[in-house]
């Protein structure tokens, strides 16, 4: 038969997203970590251990006041620089935030 492909043929004929998807193993933590070395991203940033997550610093998903740790609800100059607050509590503030 000239119009058909044989069994051997039509299994070699993957779709490209399924031979896209094999091409590229999976890495565990250590090759991840060694990757990153590589790249001189510090081994404590999720992005040296996540492939879609962009480099950044301490403060790169906090708004602009949560960033000086200032609590901007205190009076006086003995208040404004307090120690940066607890991350629990900026946790729970967020998410209440955004609840609203």
């Amino acid at each position: 038969r000239r119009g058909s492909l044989s069994d051997s043929e039509g299994s070699n004929c993957l779709s490209s997203s399924e031979s896209d998807e094999e091409s590229k193993p999976e890495l565990n933590d250590r090759d991840k970590l060694k990757r990153a070395r590589r790249k001189g991203i510090d081994p404590m940033d999720p992005a040296a251990y996540g492939d879609n997550v962009p480099v950044g610093t301490w403060s790169s998903g906090l708004h602009a006041h949560d960033k000086t740790g200032a609590d901007v609800t205190a009076s006086g100059p003995l208040f404004q620089q307090r120690p940066y607050p607890a991350p629990g509590a900026v946790l729970r503030k967020q998410q209440k935030d955004r609840g609203k």
